[in-house]
């Protein structure tokens, strides 16, 4: 079920991981730094190259992100920069402020300001900005979106929907819970041997939120049929390390024989490790972790065997793909309808696990809980 977010709600939750619509990310350091645009929306930093010496059309895109306060937006960015660098386009980063009537507002004077050509769009609510992109459409500018516009069900498969959204960059929202599933049953299984009792804590970042909501219940369907795991589920994390210290120290207080814990976020394990050892036990020994991200924390944590595994997130490929396709739009060349990140190219990690990390030694997290510098 979806419930559209509230303004009051969604601003809680500045520090979201999301995938989105996907997709759960991290906030806590400022964004590249720039003047404020009041007519287009943006409160980020532009970047342009010249492409007057190529001959070809000028482009100029708004990179509408998350939040300017969010690591995965930031790092996102610093992907958008370097594929505008390579292309030659400019690129500005637009506020979305974690506030889906901000992000509508911002999408809004970005098409009426006349200053861009194309907008990519880290959707923070797809229900309610569905008609604002249809405008923002209709008005000339070319939308490339980073995930499926419509309610969380939506989001379980990539698809323009209307013909004013180009192209949708993103990740199934669905296929990422299932390997969070797959995650979780092999953890059982190497902790505890095949078929063996297994205690399995969930942790949200927001219980609420309609994309954990669904996750977190596919998780379940996926492994009803192995009645040794069972689950019990953490308060919520909060997307960040803070939150996952909080709720792991609260959960263990009545769940000290956890075998196993997943966090809908990267961040969140990275708190809940500390929680442990404070409890007198050793992550990846008395309790094996699962997350999602694919942090370089969880790259890390994986090598050093603190973690079991992770579910990898592309952001600054998914920022790159989208200027890519914003500026051949714009130029007038093709651009296919869906991307997914996660199965495209063939071969792309997405589980990881030590096994995974050592098949693919050259693999590193593409973003971290800390800013980039």
């Amino acid at each position: 079920m979806f419930v559209r977010q509230s303004t009051l709600r969604v601003r809680s939750w500045r520090r979201l991981l999301p995938a989105v619509a996907g997709v759960l990310v991290l906030g806590t350091s400022l964004a590249a730094c720039g003047s404020s645009n009041s007519d287009s929306g943006s409160s980020g930093s532009s970047t342009s190259a010249s492409s007057s010496d190529s001959g070809k059309k000028p482009v100029r895109i708004a990179m509408l992100g998350y939040d300017n306060k969010n690591n995965f937006t930031q790092w996102w960015w610093e992907g958008a920069k370097a594929e505008a660098k390579k292309q030659g386009v400019e690129v500005t980063l637009v506020d979305g402020k974690f506030d889906a009537k901000a992000q509508a507002a911002a999408l809004q004077n970005t098409a009426t300001s006349k200053k861009f050509d194309a907008v990519a769009v880290l959707p923070v609510d797809g229900q309610s900005l569905l008609p604002v992109v249809k405008q923002a459409g209709d008005s000339g500018l070319k939308v490339i979106s980073g995930a499926t516009l419509g309610n969380v069900q939506e989001t379980n498969k990539l698809d323009p929907k209307i013909p004013e959204v180009q192209s949708v960059v993103g990740y199934e929202t669905t296929y990422q819970a299932e390997i969070f599933a797959k995650n979780i049953k092999e953890a059982c299984d190497a902790k505890n041997g095949p078929g063996a009792p297994c205690k399995v804590g969930l942790m949200p970042g927001a219980a609420k939120f309609p994309t954990d909501a669904l996750q977190m219940q596919v998780v379940k369907d996926t492994l009803k049929g192995d009645k040794n795991i069972t689950f019990a589920i953490a308060p919520d994390g909060g997307y960040a390390r803070p939150g996952g210290y909080k709720s792991m120290t609260t959960f263990m207080q009545s769940h000290k024989d956890i075998d196993v814990l997943h966090a809908d976020g990267d961040q969140m394990i990275a708190g809940a490790v500390q929680a442990i050892k404070e409890n007198g036990k050793t992550p990846g020994k008395d309790i094996w972790l699962t997350g999602y991200g694919g942090t370089t924390e969880g790259f890390a944590g994986i090598k050093d065997g603190s973690w079991f595994g992770t579910v990898v997130l592309y952001p600054q490929r998914q920022a790159r793909t989208m200027v890519d396709f914003a500026t051949k739009a714009v130029r007038g060349e093709k651009v296919p309808p869906t991307y997914d990140l996660q199965k495209e190219p063939a071969g792309t990690v997405v589980q990881l696990t030590k096994p995974i990390m050592d098949q693919n030694p050259d693999l590193k997290g593409e973003w971290s809980e800390a800013a980039p510098r």
